[in-house]
């Protein structure tokens, strides 16, 4: 119950943009997980709430070390589960914004790969997409850009009609057109 309360009070003070104020209770909560359960979903969770907030606050080494940790112990506890799926997905996030690219894609892979087995044609199974599509470009893997871009403006399309998303998507392809001088 003491680690659920530090849990939701990071939480509070993450909505509030009190990052430091939300690492401390989520770092409470990962300590009191990890002494009473070890790997269980809840001390998943807590190194992927620690992992937003070090991302937030732009500390992306301990972001990505929390985000490596959250996705490894939500696989092997969870499996190919949305929850996953999100910390592969913030994996990518941090290697994108380090500028290693590689990694991105491949954390980027797994999310968008997890995210269509579970949820199918869903908003965060296109923003894998989108994302995976933008570091493949990045990297200049062009042609596999383009798939994973299409891919996210096929699943994005139909739900969001006339969207900003929809206008980035879009704009990104336009970008890769250019590259590729058509």
């Amino acid at each position: 119950d003491i680690a659920d309360c530090h849990n939701n009070l990071g939480h509070l003070f993450f909505k509030m943009g009190e990052y430091e104020s939300a690492r401390e209770q989520f770092q409470n909560a990962a300590d009191l997980y990890e002494k009473l359960l070890d790997k269980h979903e809840s001390t998943a969770s807590s190194y992927h709430n620690l992992a937003a907030t070090y991302l937030a606050m732009g500390s992306h080494p301990e972001a990505l070390e929390y985000f490596k940790q959250a996705s490894t112990m939500r696989l092997e506890v969870l499996g190919d589960h949305v929850h996953t799926a999100n910390s592969f997905h913030g994996l990518g996030e941090v290697h994108y914004n380090m500028g290693d690219f590689p990694s991105a894609v491949e954390a980027f892979r797994k999310a968008s790969e997890m995210r269509s087995t579970v949820l199918g044609d869903h908003q965060d199974t296109a923003k894998s997409y989108h994302r995976l599509g933008q570091a493949q470009s990045d990297m200049g893997d062009l042609k596999e850009a383009m798939k994973s871009l299409q891919k996210s403006l096929l699943i994005r399309k139909p739900s969001l009609g006339d969207h900003p998303d929809i206008a980035d998507c879009h704009n990104n392809l336009g970008h890769l057109f250019f590259k590729m001088g058509e």
